[in-house]
């Protein structure tokens, strides 16, 4: 039962799809955009016979229900953009992100038809709100089918079933996979006891979860909706175009960035300007710190401050953002943040379905 039935654990973040199967991680933006024929890529693009995940998921080309679609690197390129919207989670964009990072993993295990068991998460908000909750689920379980369409216009197909979706708490995730090591077993027994707190955070949203006992204390976790890494983005935006030179002049007067490309100027640590680089540190040290000191205010009204949890994790991109900025030492960044809660996911649902089959025998 269990070779029949394949775990994996997705995490659609506003920025980025997160997806965990067979010890092998994929990422790529959460950006679709209509899709059209790319008759100029075939230029570029050279056919070896086998193709592996990596050349697919950089240029994803992707046919869903008739409908050709663009996704991740590729529709940012072609006009797409991040899903804003608080309740995207019946957004078609957000079920082809989905369901394309699932039959990516396919791709990467050369399968094509495949059941799963797939465990993914959402913010504490959109967790509580059980209705919302219920249609992704719905959405998402069922026959599936995505066409991968290669540069050189030929096909791959992958059909599969998904059996049973599960849905934790986002941050959640960030717990277990610090608890738990790669096979489900316990790692760290002293976090099945006591009071730890979460603090995920994201491009859009900051999950903030209080877990006692090894049980998620439901009145102490909440969401911060909007103070993520976005919210830092957007001010550095608006600084670099505010820049000044010597003269009093706009240094940057012609600077008009996505979102999405300035996120990936923030990882690059600079931009490219007028014929040379600029070092984007000294915005960063600018704005960064005042996103944290927000967040650490939260904590100190809501919750006492970190002196009140035995320890305090940091987890996901915006955990890697900002880890050095908090000033409280026990502020623990967790290893391979961005990949933490899915990660944390796919350990759980492992360790349970193992546990279920041993009942079983």
């Amino acid at each position: 039962m269990f070779t029949q039935l394949s775990l994996v654990s997705t995490d659609v973040g506003f920025s980025h799809v997160k997806t965990h199967a067979n010890g092998q991680d994929i990422l790529f933006p959460s950006v679709v955009a209509i899709g059209r024929e790319r008759i100029l890529a075939h230029t570029f693009f050279e056919d070896h016979g086998e193709i592996t995940v990596d050349q697919v998921v950089d240029k994803l080309h992707i046919n869903y229900r008739g409908r050709d679609y663009f996704v991740g690197k590729l529709g940012a390129k072609n006009g797409g953009e991040y899903n804003w919207a608080v309740n995207r989670l019946d957004t078609l964009e957000t079920k082809i992100s989905a369901l394309t990072s699932i039959a990516l993993t396919m791709v990467a295990s050369k399968q094509n038809n495949q059941n799963f068991m797939v465990v993914t998460g959402l913010p504490i908000e959109h967790f509580r709100d059980s209705h919302l909750r219920r249609e992704y689920e719905k959405s998402l379980t069922g026959k599936h089918e995505i066409t991968f369409i290669l540069p050189n216009g030929k096909t791959l197909t992958k059909s599969f079933l998904i059996v049973k979706l599960r849905v934790l708490p986002q941050g959640l995730g960030c717990f277990y996979d610090v608890t738990f090591g790669e096979e489900g077993h316990v790692a760290r027994p002293e976090l099945l006891r006591n009071k730890h707190l979460l603090v995920d955070i994201g491009f859009r949203t900051v999950d903030v979860t209080v877990v006692n006992d090894f049980e998620p204390v439901d009145l102490s976790s909440y969401s911060l909706d909007g103070k993520g890494i976005k919210r830092a983005l957007e001010n550095i935006l608006e600084d670099i175009k505010g820049t000044k030179d010597g003269a009093g002049r706009l240094a940057y007067s012609e600077f008009n960035k996505t979102l999405s490309e300035m996120e990936e100027i923030f990882l690059a640590g600079s931009f490219f300007y007028d014929g040379q680089n600029v070092d984007l540190s000294p915005y960063v040290e600018r704005w960064m710190p005042e996103l944290v000191s927000e967040i650490e205010n939260s904590v100190d009204t809501r919750l006492g401050g970190f002196s009140s949890f035995h320890h305090v994790f940091l987890s996901g991109g915006g955990g890697i953002a900002t880890h050095k900025f908090f000033r409280n030492p026990r502020v623990e960044l967790t290893p391979g943040s961005w990949f933490a809660n899915c990660h944390g996911f796919y350990k759980v649902a492992f360790r349970q379905l193992r546990e279920k089959l041993a009942r079983i025998d």
